[in-house]
């Protein structure tokens, strides 16, 4: 059974033309990260949300994809993340601790703004706030958020 959850002005059926208050033809932009056989958002825009000349793979000193070892002994660890320096955004300072085939756990502690928008195409991103506040700019509009709060930003999402 489809749970449908509605902001703003909707059109009558999806996938058809829809127009603002001023006749201005919408752009449709369906997002699901399992298809057509899974949970999805339709958005609509007055101008696309970004523009994108190009994709290409990050390369971030400090952060996946690591080569994975066949097998490794648990030991003990206490890791310090308290002492890691602030530095870059939340894309370039990303730290990298632990990583497991499903599981990239890391921490960045940002002192730069964002100044470009990213899309993780690989997996969902959870971010906990420690301290601090800020908002997140997506297709979804301007997020806020506080200390102690969690950011969940679906895989694909470009944030």
């Amino acid at each position: 059974m489809l749970h449908r959850m509605t902001l703003g002005k909707i059109p009558p059926k999806p996938h058809t033309a829809f127009y603002d208050e001023e006749r201005n033809l919408l752009m449709e932009q369906c997002v699901t990260t399992h298809g057509f056989n899974g949970p999805f958002s339709i958005l609509y825009f007055r101008s696309p949300p970004t523009d994108e000349f190009e994709a290409k793979e990050l390369e971030l000193p400090g952060f996946c994809p690591f080569e994975l070892m066949k097998k490794q002994p648990l030991h003990r660890r206490h890791i310090r993340l308290q002492d890691l320096p602030a530095e870059g955004n939340f894309l370039t300072g990303r730290k990298t601790m632990f990583v497991n085939v499903d599981l990239h756990f890391g921490q960045v502690k940002p002192n730069q703004p964002a100044n470009r928008f990213f899309s993780n195409g690989d997996g969902d991103e959870l971010y906990f706030i420690t301290s601090g506040s800020g908002y997140v700019e997506s297709v979804y509009g301007l997020l806020p958020f506080q200390e102690q709060d969690y950011i969940l930003i679906p895989k694909s999402t470009t944030y």
